[in-house]
């Protein structure tokens, strides 16, 4: 079986913030090996040029490392079907309003989102994995 090593960032900006996050570790441990996850802290929100929303509610991150089976359109398909079960929606997106956003940060050595890795909400919880 091929396994793929991968980094994710989640996030969440709104509800029970912690418990989402820890709901979403759940799913990620069902369908990945070797899951090493940073504790969870607080940003603040980056601002979205589309939407003053954004800036108003800060977010609490994990980033989590893992080894899975799945291919990367897998995996991606998985965690936004998670996203949609954790209430992520198109009136959520409107809103500024986060309850999990879920995102392959590397996959296989490769950097998916170059962007959000030179962000401080994700170097914060890939240093934790690094000590």
């Amino acid at each position: 079986m091929i396994s793929h090593k991968t980094v994710l960032c989640l996030g969440s900006n709104c509800g029970d913030r912690k418990k989402t996050l820890e709901n979403a570790l759940t799913v990620i441990r069902s369908i990945a090996e070797s899951v090493k996850a940073s504790e969870m802290y607080e940003t603040p929100a980056v601002a979205d040029a589309s939407s003053t929303a954004f800036a108003k509610h800060p977010y609490v991150n994990m980033v989590v490392e893992a080894e899975t089976s799945l291919t990367l359109h897998d995996l991606g398909i998985k965690l936004k079907e998670t996203e949609i079960e954790a209430g992520r929606d198109d009136e959520c997106r409107k809103l500024g309003l986060v309850p999990l956003d879920m995102d392959i940060i590397v996959f296989d050595s490769k950097i998916l989102r170059p962007r959000d890795y030179a962000q401080s909400f994700f170097r914060i919880g890939l240093k934790q994995l690094k000590h």
